[in-house]
């Protein structure tokens, strides 16, 4: 684990809880087309959506570096590509609809370019009618005496100096602006670099230009002489505006886009990467909820977890003599499972606990990634959940991933990435939230007992009253929970392993000992296996026992596994209102057998998380930590 500051891991656990991005705002096209006098109360904001955007950049730095390492950049094996930019806005009257979009979205745009890697100049020109406004209307924008900007920072200052004004009639005069391009006195283009021009206008074209062509059609082969790929962004849904430059952006190579679409810049962005022969990386965010955070649907694809109701008459029918067994639990070999989680019914967990995270992400990473929430069967087997996931990741071509677990879906992630060369390939970087690397005894606590330290007070909260008047009595519950969990592989994959009995061993209580410490694998299942609740298929027993999953998936080194890509662990060394089955005590049965005599419990956790497991990886990656 990298050395963490304190304010890293906030950002972190927030995962962008803070920073939002801002939107720009849908337009709609103004109701007439000779709107170039401006009202007696307009007020200049075009800036307003642009500032705000190169302030969310700004802000957000910090957690994308956290969680992504900062923008993907191109191969810089190679040199970087050249591309010369220039925007040519019209920035009369009736652009008073669209300037603020416009500025948005080429900012956009430039900062897309920019944040690639790309060796990028910009250049801006603006014009408005100059049979109206005077030739001076036309304006080469410089900064620092030159016509070609070096940053997104550099374009947004001369962005913000331009307003609309003037424009007399509707048709402009974009023909005297595109010809300084084409001007190698005023526009001097690099030789080697890609060359893009961007004309932005909501209004048809007049002749009317001081360099001397007679038309639209002129103008354009003047631009495609000189391989500059030539874009329109105008009122597309006007005829006269489409039929006017229609034929200069099919000749040069460039596209027309809607200037009155929030996000046209995404079709600038399209024609950019095909260009420069970009290869997009289709990347994924991936959330892995915890034990008993996916929800679970029977066959027909109603929910059983966690619909109150089902829930209810499950209970009820399984405490009955001679009743059916819940349809959540499975075969004594850990298969057979009735239910399933649905990943298009389940977009944010059991209870919509995982929302607000998911919305968040969304905000913030949207723009680069795909934010999936990803539902598995946390009774069936960790290995099955994997492999479902990496179905999934493979089947919707992701080339990157970032997974982001709670609880037992870092188990479920460890395992993916135990699984192939391939899938440690595609992980990005795994922030694992409370993950019981280790495993944890409050898996062992309901198979054993059917029931939570929480569980009656849970009960009682929902309503049901330990009575036999008025609700279902308590034992019936944790009869269900045994029932539920003693086939259940994932609850017996939680199981603690030998490197957490190290840290903290099992207490055992026989004849010729007053209660010894227990560290070894053999001894441990040993003692788990002589009582009449555990389930041996599923401790050291087939392919979905704690054992295999242990010894065989991860190698006696769960630690090994997650060095080999980047992680981060979160966990918290203290909760005043919660306490962790830290250690298990069993002694023998008076006829054979073992059972449980206790589970002590620390409200420091169980020590595994912080003080164990991320100190171990930070030994293996040869790190200092911060374990607070």
């Amino acid at each position: 684990m990298k050395n963490a500051s304190k304010s890293l891991l906030s950002l972190i656990l927030m995962i962008c809880f803070m920073f939002t991005l801002v939107p720009v705002t849908a337009l709609a096209a103004p109701s007439t087309i000779d709107a170039n006098t401006l009202a007696p109360d307009y007020v200049d904001n075009s800036n307003d959506a642009m500032l705000e955007l190169a302030d969310s950049w700004a802000s957000k730095i910090s957690v994308r570096s956290a969680i992504t390492n900062a923008y993907t950049k191109m191969d810089t094996s190679t040199a970087s590509p050249k591309v010369d930019l220039v925007f040519v806005i019209d920035s009369t009257g009736s652009m008073t609809g669209a300037i603020s979009n416009v500025k948005a979205n080429i900012t956009q745009f430039a900062k897309y370019l920019e944040d690639q890697g790309i060796n990028l100049r910009i250049g801006v020109v603006e014009y408005r009618d100059i049979t109206v406004d005077s030739e001076a209307s036309t304006i080469v924008h410089k900064i620092n005496y030159s016509t070609w900007h070096n940053s997104t920072s550099q374009l947004i200052t001369t962005l913000t100096n331009i307003s609309v004004l003037g424009g007399g009639d509707w048709e402009e005069t974009p023909i005297d602006a595109l010809g300084y391009l084409v001007n190698d006195s005023t526009m001097l283009w690099s030789s080697d670099a890609y060359k893009f021009a961007v004309l932005l206008t909501d209004a048809p074209a007049k002749t009317n230009n001081r360099h001397g062509y007679g038309d639209m059609s002129e103008m354009t082969t003047a631009l495609k002489a000189k391989s500059i790929n030539t874009s329109i962004i105008t009122d597309i849904s006007n005829s006269t505006c489409y039929n006017s430059y229609s034929g200069l952006a099919s000749e040069t190579g460039g596209i027309m886009a809607d200037i009155y679409s929030y996000d046209f810049y995404s079709e600038l962005q399209d024609l950019a990467d095909n260009i420069l022969g970009v290869t997009k990386t289709k990347k994924a965010i991936y959330v892995l909820p915890g034990y008993m955070g996916s929800k679970l649907y029977d066959s027909e694809d109603d929910e059983v977890w966690v619909d109150p109701g089902r829930l209810y008459d499950d209970v009820l029918a399984n405490s009955l003599p001679g009743g059916d067994s819940s349809i959540l639990a499975l075969d004594k070999d850990g298969s057979g499972s009735q239910v399933q989680p649905d990943l298009t019914q389940d977009k944010y967990g059991a209870q919509d606990a995982y929302k607000i995270l998911m919305d968040r992400l969304g905000d913030e990473f949207s723009d680069e990634y795909d934010v999936i929430f990803f539902p598995y069967n946390w009774l069936g087997d960790v290995n099955r959940s994997a492999r479902e996931l990496e179905n999934s990741i493979n089947d919707n071509g992701y080339d990157s991933v970032i997974l982001i677990t709670h609880s037992t879906g870092g188990l479920v992630a460890s395992t993916y990435i135990a699984s192939s060369r391939e899938n440690k390939l595609k992980v990005e970087k795994a922030i694992l939230i409370a993950p019981p690397l280790y495993g944890t005894y409050s898996s062992l606590e309901p198979i054993e007992t059917g029931k939570t330290s929480d569980m009656d007070d849970m009960l009682k909260n929902n309503g049901i009253e330990n009575d036999w008047w008025f609700g279902i009595k308590y034992n019936q519950v944790y009869k269900w929970v045994k029932t539920v969990t003693k086939n259940s592989p994932t609850t017996y994959q939680l199981l603690p392993s030998v490197e957490y009995l190290k840290l903290m061993p099992q207490m055992y209580k026989n004849e010729f000992s007053s209660g010894s410490a227990v560290t070894t694998a053999s001894k441990y299942y040993e003692i788990l296996n002589g009582s009449s609740n555990i389930n041996s298929n599923l401790t050291n027993g087939n392919n979905r026992s704690h054992k295999y999953l242990r010894e065989t998936v991860f190698d006696k080194n769960v630690i090994d596994v997650l060095s080999e890509v980047d992680t981060i662990l979160i966990g918290s060394d203290y909760n005043e209102n919660l306490s962790t089955p830290a250690i298990a005590c069993y002694q023998n049965k008076l006829f054979g057998g073992t059972k449980l005599t206790d589970l002590i419990r620390k409200k420091n956790g169980d020590g595994t998380v912080l003080k164990g497991i991320n100190r171990k990886f930070c030994a293996k990656k040869a790190q200092p930590c911060d374990v607070k």
